[in-house]
């Protein structure tokens, strides 16, 4: 046969269409959630909590980005120990990797308390799971942990990104 194969798979070329319009963006995201403090560790007792996130994202290309950006926690949970409920407020940072394909994003966070921890540990990590609803809209569930790996809350959140170039 005269028939020569290519030793490597050619991908077809992306319509323009089909790449980012842009590189950056600035995502806002607010989540609620439930926690459970060791005191009441195997009772129904749950405490709401919520998650205000501001983050900047760098986009690689369609499959990868770099995120950045500062945590707003509220934990009910703390007022067992810290009848203050000035005390339920927790302030971050965290930096991360995006994975993209299709309309989802797998997002993995490692962050730190700038405030007080209250006794969550000095260092989280967020691993959470993301959907784009529309090009500015999405909708994401994420584990957040305390202390390194030990499980804290899940959070149920939505996100809006106002600011794209």
């Amino acid at each position: 046969t005269t028939n020569v194969l290519p030793a490597r798979f050619n991908r077809p070329q992306r319509s323009k269409s089909e790449d980012n319009d842009y590189a950056n963006s600035i995502d806002l995201y607010a989540a609620l959630g439930t926690v459970q403090n060791e005191v009441d560790a195997g009772t129904s007792l749950r405490y709401g909590t919520f998650s205000g996130v501001i983050d900047y994202r760098h986009y690689f290309n369609r499959m990868h980005g770099f995120t950045a950006g500062l945590d707003y926690f509220v934990d009910n949970s703390l007022v067992e120990s810290y009848p203050d409920g000035g005390d339920k407020f927790l302030l971050a940072w965290h930096a991360g990797y995006d994975f993209m394909f299709w309309r989802f994003a797998i997002r993995a966070q490692g962050g730190s308390y700038i405030t007080d921890n209250r006794g969550k540990g000095n260092f989280f990590i967020r691993a959470a799971i993301q959907y784009d609803i529309s090009k500015n809209l999405f909708a994401q569930v994420g584990l957040k942990t305390k202390a390194g790996a030990a499980a804290d809350w899940i959070e149920f959140g939505i996100g809006w990104k106002p600011f794209k170039w």
